[in-house]
C-alpha cells in the first residue's frame, strides 16, 4: 500500500475502522507516489460524531483521581483518555506524511511503521475499555494536541513535537499507570501499558535519530529547544514520574535527560515574569532611571536574582543575568524544591531583548521585587505581552519606602525622627540620652539591609559620635539604639480589595554591624539571643501568644493604613525584642517588644526564608546564611566554590520523603541556594540540622 494512501485513509477516515485498518505483510508499504505536499492542513481530522473534538456532554466525567482507580469503570475512563491520545497521534503522523512528501524515504517509512504500532495500541485500549464497561466515545475529547501540531512546518518540528514531546511524555504516563494498575491487581491493563511503554521507547528513538541526523552540529537539547514551537515546551515531555532508564534506551543522551529533568515552564497559564530589583530605596534616593544596580553593586542582582525561584510558581519565568548551572539546579530538584523557567537577561537587562526572546508568548503579570517608577518604566515595552501591567504608581508612593514612614503610621515611644541637618541629629541625641539610652542609631532615609546604619555613642558625642555623623548624608533618620536581643519580621500582603493577609513571622539574623545576613529556620529560637544566651522561659511566655498576636495586629493595622494611601502588594515589618534601659543589671532588665521598627513595601528576604522553611523537614532546625566575602575569608576558603565543596564534604545533605504528601524535605546538611560557581560577592546557603546550623551561627557571630 502506498504511504500516501494509508495516510489519507487515517487522516480523513470517519470511522474507527478507517483509523485502524492497515495492510499486512512483512513490507506493507511502498513510497513511489508521495504526491504533492498538503499545503493547508484540514481544520479537523475526520472522525465519527461521538469522538468530535470538544464535544460537550451532560454530566461529562472528569479524569479520575487515584482514589477512583479501584473501580473498573474508573480505570476504563483513564484508558479512554489514553485511547484518544493514540488516535490523535495517528492523525498527526498521517498529517506529517502528507505535509512532507519530500522528506527522506526512511524518515517517512519510520513514521508509517510507527503508525502500525499506534493502531495496535488503540485497538488494545478500546478492547480493554469495553471489558471495563466503557465505550470509546462516551467521554468528551479535546483538540489541544491537534491544534498545536497541525501547523508543523518541517520534519524537524514534527520530530521535536511528536517524538520528543508527546511520545516521550508517554514513557512516564505508561510507567506510572502500569504501576498503579499492577498495585490494584489489574495485571491485564498493566501488561498493556508495559507493552505500550516499550513501543514508545522506539517511537522516541525515531525522533532522536532524525533530530541528530538533521542537526548533527548541535547538541540534541539545543536542537530540540530550537525546533519546538510554543505553546509546546519541554514541560510537556514529562509526566507524573520521570522514566530516566526508558529515555536512555531511546537514545537520549545524559545532558538532554538532565536538562529536561530540571526544566520547568507554563503548560497553559500565562507565566508571571519575576524581576529582581533590590535597589528600590537607592533608586528613589538617587532618582535613578534604571531599576537595576550599576557598577560595583551589580553583583547583588547577579548573585541573588535566582532566589526568586523560591517565590515563583513552577510555570513562571524568572529573569536572571545567567541561568544557574545544571548541577546546581539538579541538586535543588533532588532536595525537593520545584523550579521555574529561567530566562537570561544579561548584566544590563533590556526589556526589548526579553520581548524578543519570548517571541509570541503571552505573560501574566510582572512581579518585581519592588514596584518603583523605574521598574514600571522598564516594563513598558512588555505591555503588549502582559495580561496586566502593575498598578499605576500612586502619588506619594516614595514615602512608603522612607524609614520615617513607620513612625508616621505606627508611632511609639521609640519612633524614628527625620533629621535634615547636624543640629537636628544633636537634638535627638540629647532626648535619647535623657531617656536613659547610651547610643543613637542613625541611618539613611532610604536604605535597605542595614546599609548606611551608624551606631553613635552618646557619652562623648563631640569626640566619636559627631565624627561618625558627619559621614552621613542628609536627610537621615535618628532614633534610640535599643539593646536588642532578637529581631523579628512579619510578612504580609495588602490586597487590592483592601484585605490584609498576614503570611508569617520569621527571625532574621543581623550581624554586629546591623546588616542583614540570613534567617533562623525551623526552630528559630533554639539559637541564642544577641548576647549569646539561650532564650529563657520569660521570653517564651511573652512570645506565645502575646507578642505574636501583637505583631499580627500591627501588620493588619499598618496594611489597612497603607491601602488607604494607595498601596497594594507584598510588604513586611521589621520588629525587635529588646531590654529596657533601666539601672538594673543587664540580664535582669525587663524585655519589651517594638512591633514596628521599619516597614518594607516590597518583597523581602523573609519571604524567601519562609519558602525555604517549607522545604525543611518537620522538627528540624536550620540557618539560611548570606555569605559575603568577609565571612568567606573567616571560613578560610579562597572562593565560594571552594567553600561549597568544603561544606558539602563536612555536612553532606540528607533528605527525607513524606510518601503521603509525595514530598522531599531537607533534613540535614549543606545546601547552596544560589549557584556557588557563579557567585561573585554573595553566596546563600542552607545549613540544616544541629551540626551544620551551629557551624553557620558561629561563622556569623564569631568574635
Amino acid at each position: 500500500m502506498e504511504i500516501r494512501a494509508f495516510a489519507e485513509q487515517v487522516l480523513f477516515g470517519s470511522t474507527i475502522a478507517d483509523k485502524t485498518w492497515a495492510p499486512g505483510g512483512i513490507s506493507p508499504f511502498t513510497d513511489e507516489l508521495p504526491g504533492p505536499a498538503l499545503e493547508t492542513p484540514p481544520t479537523l481530522p475526520g472522525r465519527p460524531p461521538e469522538l468530535a473534538f470538544d464535544r460537550r456532554l451532560p454530566h461529562a466525567a472528569q479524569f479520575p483521581g487515584a482514589g477512583k482507580l479501584s473501580d473498573p469503570r474508573g480505570r476504563g475512563m483513564v484508558l479512554h483518555y489514553f485511547a484518544n491520545h493514540e488516535l490523535l497521534a495517528l492523525e498527526v503522523m498521517a498529517l506529517a506524511l502528507l505535509r512532507f512528501p519530500d522528506a527522506p524515504k526512511s524518515f517517512r517509512a519510520g513514521i508509517a511503521r510507527t503508525m502500525l504500532e499506534e493502531q495496535a495500541h488503540l485497538k488494545l485500549y478500546i478492547e480493554r475499555m469495553a471489558e471495563l464497561g466503557v465505550t470509546f466515545g462516551t467521554m468528551p475529547v479535546n483538540s489541544f494536541f491537534w491544534r498545536t501540531m497541525k501547523g508543523i512546518a518541517t520534519p524537524l518540528e514534527y520530530s521535536a513535537a511528536m517524538s520528543l514531546t508527546f511520545e516521550q511524555a508517554n514513557l512516564d504516563f505508561a510507567q506510572h499507570y502500569e504501576k498503579s494498575f499492577r498495585d490494584l491487581g489489574d495485571e491485564k491493563t498493566a501488561d498493556i501499558l508495559r507493552q505500550i511503554h516499550d513501543d514508545e521507547v522506539r517511537h522516541v528513538e525515531h525522533g532522536v535519530i532524525w533530530l541528530k541526523r538533521f542537526e548533527a552540529e548541535k547538541t540534541l537539547w539545543d536542537a530540540y529547544r530550537e525546533h519546538l514551537r510554543f505553546p509546546l515546551t519541554p514541560s510537556r515531555a514529562k509526566g507524573p514520574v520521570f522514566d530516566e532508564a526508558g529515555r536512555a534506551r531511546a537514545g537520549l543522551d545524559a545532558d538532554f535527560i538532565s536538562q529536561l529533568k530540571v526544566f520547568s515552564s507554563s503548560k497553559g497559564r500565562p507565566a508571571d515574569l519575576w524581576m529582581f530589583n533590590p535597589g528600590c530605596e537607592r533608586e528613589l534616593a538617587s532618582g535613578a532611571k534604571s531599576p537595576f544596580f550599576q557598577g560595583r553593586a551589580a553583583f547583588i542582582e547577579r548573585d541573588l536574582a535566582p532566589l526568586l525561584m523560591f517565590l515563583a510558581a513552577t510555570d513562571d519565568v524568572v529573569m536572571v543575568s545567567r541561568k544557574p548551572s545544571l548541577p546546581f539546579l539538579s541538586k535543588m530538584k533532588s532536595a525537593g524544591f520545584s523550579l521555574p523557567e529561567f530566562i537570561e537577561a544579561g548584566d544590563a537587562p533590556d526589556a526589548a531583548a526579553i520581548l524578543k526572546s519570548l517571541g509570541s508568548r503571552k505573560l501574566g503579570v510582572l512581579q518585581p521585587w519592588g514596584e518603583t517608577p523605574a521598574a514600571m518604566a522598564w516594563a513598558k515595552p512588555l505591555a503588549d505581552i502582559l495580561r496586566a501591567m502593575p498598578a499605576q504608581w500612586p502619588t506619594g508612593f516614595t514615602s512608603f519606602f522612607s524609614k520615617d514612614f513607620a513612625a508616621r503610621i505606627a508611632p511609639d515611644a521609640y519612633s524614628a525622627r527625620r533629621c535634615e541637618n547636624m543640629a537636628e541629629v544633636e537634638a535627638v541625641a540629647d532626648d535619647v540620652q535623657r531617656a536613659g539610652y547610651t547610643h543613637l542609631a542613625v541611618k539613611p532615609v532610604l536604605g535597605a539591609s542595614g546599609l548606611g546604619l551608624r551606631r553613635i555613642a552618646l557619652e562623648n558625642p563631640s569626640h566619636d559620635g559627631i565624627q561618625i555623623a558627619e559621614k552621613i548624608k542628609f536627610p537621615c533618620i535618628a532614633e534610640p539604639w535599643l539593646d536588642k536581643i532578637c529581631d523579628l519580621s512579619v510578612l504580609f500582603k495588602v490586597e487590592s480589595t483592601s484585605r490584609v493577609r498576614v503570611l508569617g513571622i520569621t527571625r532574621p539574623l543581623i550581624d554586629r554591624t546591623g546588616k542583614y545576613c540570613g534567617h533562623a529556620l525551623g526552630r528559630p529560637f533554639s539559637f541564642p539571643d544577641a548576647d549569646g544566651k539561650p532564650f529563657d522561659q520569660n521570653f517564651f511566655s511573652r512570645l506565645y501568644p502575646g507578642w505574636m498576636d501583637q505583631l499580627r495586629e500591627a501588620a493588619l493595622q499598618c496594611g489597612e493604613k497603607m491601602h488607604a494611601e494607595g498601596f497594594s502588594g507584598p510588604a513586611g515589618i521589621d520588629a525587635m525584642v529588646f531590654r529596657e534601659p533601666t539601672p538594673q543589671p543587664l540580664l535582669h532588665r525587663p524585655l519589651s517588644l517594638r512591633p514596628v521598627v521599619e516597614i518594607n513595601p516590597r518583597y523581602s528576604m523573609g519571604r524567601i526564608a519562609a519558602a525555604l522553611e517549607h522545604g525543611l523537614a518537620r522538627g528540624h532546625t536550620a540557618i539560611w546564611l548570606h555569605i559575603h566575602n568577609k565571612l568567606l575569608q573567616r571560613s578560610g576558603c579562597n572562593s565560594f566554590a571552594a567553600f561549597a565543596t568544603d561544606m558539602t564534604r563536612r555536612f553532606p545533605l540528607e533528605t527525607v520523603s513524606y510518601t503521603g504528601a509525595g514530598a522531599v524535605k531537607v533534613k540535614s546538611g549543606f545546601l547552596p541556594t544560589t549557584d556557588p560557581e557563579m557567585a561573585n560577592g554573595i553566596l546563600t546557603a542552607l545549613f540544616a540540622g544541629q551540626d551544620a546550623a551551629t557551624f553557620a551561627w558561629n561563622l556569623l557571630y564569631a568574635e
